[in-house]
């Protein structure tokens, strides 16, 4: 038996359960948006019990929001997934799944505690046990991930016929707790405007001002939308907060311009719907970069297929790998994006970041320098200061990223490869131009760590070599989810194969691994094994959001006992897909 929870950790991992409000569906055939919308209705009319309202996620056309007519009521998380199961049954619906608010990328060492297995906690013990403090060559020194990088030294080179520097013409878009008027990052005159308010849009609160409110609170993070911002854009150390003690700050790309997108009120939760319809926003309103300091252990095919849209229109979508997680946490899992760790002054890794599969490459993210802003909102007080987290690694490559695109001219990179060879091109040069100091652990940690000036003088490829790293991406992105269930279940157990973890995920649950018979009352399907469709997603959904399933997926893989236990389960007792759909339920807050 696991030790029992004590009464902290029991309201900690409360308030840190799955949280399902809505159902997203995905059309297969988009064609306009009040005829796409009655499709939905009628599909949503014929094949689910009670009273519904259906409307579009974000401005999409092909996907929607399913939630009952009680607006604020929650549907249980087997329910849910129990109608996904069935809207996906209709020839027209690509995919069905919960809109749940999860865990997100950067809970405490406290909060991770609550919702690790004993096994993962031991990977995270170091972290878990030690506070930050800064390195001496980063307390001293404000600029020294600027020099890491050699950003000041990228932003000496001459830009091509078509560049500029600094990121000049370059937009970001930027889903985050919003934005203040820190004079770090907001400018007096109009003609200098790098903060486009007007562009943005609060999805938290459905308005179009995505002004940060600066809540302080239990899991709240004020700010972090402005922190995260100033490492991106801010002004070249100019003295920005005049006659404040504080060191200002230095953006890598201050010339850039951000469309600020509020969809979140910390990121210690995180919410899969309103960021894919933050990604659709930013693509719409012309962002050519976007930078994700958000994420969660659960993936979504909504998200997925929104990251993938952007892409596909020569978007480049970057996302931090997550913080105290001993897995990188989703969108930086996606092949599709650039999944960035966080590495210190020393050209070490932060010893909080994660690491694994989904890590591209580190970029300062210990010990860095950034804005700071805290309310109350009527009156806020704005400082600079030091910040720990991926966040800030995912924003200083995002700026380089912009750095890159305005060297080159990003219309010019167009006119050569086409949007849809952008990003694999932008990802090629960059990972093959990082540091990689002496002993670094590529599978671990990622390619090496940015270097901007050699990312800027890489030559680019002639067009007839894009097709290969264009296949590359294709190839390594092959479904709904990617590589397939199997291989984002082997997410969660960095030293087992896909295949091993698969065949102890479905003896644990008691599903079929050939396909010829149904069990505990689950759809029949052809799966080899049967981690198909929506079934296959909402077992990789309860693999993310519960330890003691991890636990004992990990125990058989290991050939040890294949019952799981713990505070909330009979020991030694197999547990079938029906049965922990009821224990995700009873978890579920009553609301």
């Amino acid at each position: 038996m696991s030790p029992r929870p004590t009464p902290r950790q029991e309201a900690l991992r409360a308030a840190l359960d799955p949280i399902c409000h809505a159902l997203v569906l995905g059309l297969l055939r988009a064609t306009d948006p009040a005829r796409d919308r009655a499709r939905v209705r009628a599909i949503v009319d014929a094949r689910l019990p009670g009273a519904w309202e259906v409307r579009p996620i974000g401005r999409s056309a092909w996907a929607f929001e399913i939630r009952r007519a009680r607006r604020h009521r929650r549907i249980a998380l087997g329910t849910a997934w129990n109608h996904c199961h069935r809207l996906e049954a209709d020839s027209d619906v690509e995919f069905a799944e919960p809109s749940v608010t999860i865990v997100g990328h950067d809970p405490t060492p406290e909060q991770i505690d609550a919702v690790l297995t004993p096994a993962e906690l031991t990977l995270t013990q170091q972290a878990r046990a030690s506070a930050d403090a800064p390195l001496p060559c980063a307390q001293n020194d404000e600029r020294w991930s600027i020099e890491s990088c050699r950003i000041d030294e990228a932003w000496a080179l001459e830009p091509g016929p078509e560049g500029r520097r600094m990121g000049e013409g370059i937009v970001v878009g930027h889903p985050d707790t919003g934005y203040t008027r820190h004079p770090e990052v907001w400018d007096a005159e109009p003609s200098e405007v790098r903060v486009l308010h007007e562009r943005g849009h609060d999805f938290e609160d459905g308005d179009s001002g995505a002004d940060d409110p600066l809540i302080e609170g239990f899991m709240k993070q004020p700010g972090h939308g402005t922190a995260t911002s100033s490492v991106i854009l801010s002004g070249v150390g100019a003295g920005n907060l005049t006659g404040d003690p504080q060191r200002p700050v230095t953006g890598v790309a201050p010339r850039a311009r951000l469309i600020p997108l509020r969809v979140t009120r910390t990121v210690v939760l995180f919410n899969f719907t309103k960021l894919a319809a933050a990604i659709d926003h930013a693509v719409d309103e012309g962002a050519h970069v976007i930078s994700i300091s958000l994420g969660g252990p659960y993936p979504s095919t909504l998200l997925e297929k929104a990251v993938g849209r952007a892409v596909e229109r020569g978007v480049v979508v970057l996302a931090a790998a997550g913080n105290v997680w001993p897995f990188v946490v989703f969108p930086a899992r996606l092949p599709s994006v650039i999944g960035v760790a966080a590495s210190n002054c020393e050209d070490g890794v932060w010893k909080k970041s994660a690491r694994g599969g989904g890590v591209d490459l580190c970029a300062p993210g210990e010990g860095v320098w950034r804005a700071d802003a805290k309310g109350p909102p009527e009156s806020p007080s704005f400082t600079t200061g030091i910040g720990y987290g991926t966040s800030f690694a995912v924003a200083t490559v995002a700026g380089a990223c912009a750095l890159w695109l305005a060297h080159h001219g990003r219309d010019h990179l167009i006119g050569l490869y086409g949007a849809s060879a952008l990003v694999p091109v932008f990802r090629h040069l960059l990972l093959s131009t990082v540091r990689t100091p002496l002993g670094w652990d590529t599978g671990r940690h990622g390619a090496g760590i940015l270097d901007a000036k050699a990312l800027l003088e890489a030559p680019l490829p002639h067009p007839s070599m894009v097709a290969p790293l264009v296949a590359q991406g294709e190839d390594g992105d092959p479904g709904p989810l990617p590589g397939g269930v199997s291989d984002a279940l082997a997410g969660f157990f960095p030293e087992a194969d896909a295949e091993s973890i698969s065949a102890a995920t479905c003896h644990v649950l008691r599903v079929p691994t050939d396909g010829s018979a149904r069990s505990e009352g689950l759809p029949r399907s052809d799966a080899q094994p049967h981690l198909s469709g929506s079934l296959g997603r909402e077992i990789l959904f309860h693999v993310a959001t519960n330890p003691e399933l991890r636990a004992a997926i990990d125990r058989r893989y290991r050939g040890t006992a294949p019952a799981m236990v713990g505070s909330r389960l009979e020991p030694q007792s197999a547990v079938s897909l029906p049965r922990l759909r009821g224990q995700a339920s009873r978890r579920l807050r009553a609301g």
